[in-house]
């Protein structure tokens, strides 16, 4: 695997991932500083079409209050009436959240689906992720690990959609689905 060398500087950071990203560069890119997330998240946003899974500790997190975020996110859904944003939180689902308010602005509310990941599966995911159409990702480990960020990785990033799945469907009554480790 291939490791990018990252600026620092957030312009010249946001230059950086725009590159790798248009050209799905096998490159990884490191997303070490939180001020970076949401310029990786919304470039996450651009390159999907379809799909975005979210599996996260918390929506209320300052990454995910950004503008970049909220309007990258409202411009992945209004491209295609087809797309849809899926979030698991461990996490209380905030009742007032920019994105959620920025949705009902627009009339797409209904395309974006958050549920909470009950306790009994908290302890065996110690990971965050998010991914898009099972190609673009971004992974996290662990809350005291950089993140790493993969563009055009059908390989990692399906392995990442099939985990997101499988624990979604934990989330419905009856299903017994074992929760697999990426690799």
């Amino acid at each position: 695997m291939n490791v990018a060398q990252v600026p620092r500087e957030r312009d010249a950071y946001r230059a950086f991932v725009a590159e790798v990203a248009g050209s799905c560069d096998p490159r990884v890119i490191l997303n070490r500083d939180p001020d970076h997330a949401p310029i990786v998240i919304a470039r996450l946003f651009d390159h999907s079409q379809l799909d975005v899974a979210m599996l996260i500790s918390t929506l209320d997190s300052e990454a995910y209050r950004t503008q970049e975020f909220v309007e990258a996110a409202i411009h992945f859904l209004q491209r295609d009436p087809a797309a849809r944003i899926r979030i698991i939180t461990e996490g209380a689902v905030p009742a007032r959240h920019s994105l959620l308010e920025a949705a009902r602005v627009a009339g797409i509310e209904d395309r974006i689906k958050i549920s909470q990941l009950p306790a009994s599966l908290r302890t065996s995911l110690a990971f965050n992720f998010i991914v898009g159409d099972g190609r673009h990702f971004r992974y996290e480990p662990s809350p005291n690990e950089a993140a790493f960020v993969l563009f055009g990785d059908e390989e990692r990033g399906g392995q990442l959609k099939s985990i997101f799945d499988a624990v979604e469907k934990q989330l419905q009554p009856g299903a017994v689905v074992r929760v697999l480790e990426p690799t």
